[in-house]
């Protein structure tokens, strides 16, 4: 993932200056998305943004063109998975998958779904044809 880190006091100044687009919350880290996907956007660029779904309804409410990319995985893959990323302890992963609630598409959202339980390869192929024919207007 593309990203910049940036401290609490950082991410404040940023977010009371009206650079974030989106903003939110999630497993205890704070995320944001600048602005600049305004001005991609108004000249016709595709943006990606990988998201919290707590937070469709704002992407939706500001972004009303937003088509959702659901990305599943079986809970068992997911388990191993998020262990081999080292991230986070047994209890945090088992916590984590246990207050996971079923994706509930928001009304009016388009949405595709991908199912990441087998090879990573197969679901990114799948995930990039979805983008390209979003940018190509389909």
């Amino acid at each position: 993932e593309n990203h910049i880190a940036l401290t609490d006091p950082e991410f404040e100044a940023r977010s009371r200056r009206g650079l974030f687009a989106l903003q939110w919350r999630s497993h205890a880290l704070r995320y944001g998305i600048g602005v600049e996907i305004d001005q991609w956007l108004a000249h016709g660029c595709a943006v990606v943004v990988n998201g919290s779904r707590a937070y469709a309804g704002e992407a939706l409410a500001r972004y009303p063109q937003t088509r959702f990319v659901h990305i599943e995985a079986a809970l068992e893959v997911l388990a191993a998975r998020l262990a081999a990323r080292g991230r986070e302890t047994p209890e945090q992963i088992a916590a984590r998958l246990a207050r996971q609630a079923p994706f509930e598409a928001l009304a009016g959202a388009s949405v595709d779904r991908i199912d990441n339980s087998g090879r990573l390869e197969d679901a990114g192929e799948v995930f990039v044809d979805v983008v390209r024919r979003v940018a190509a207007g389909r």
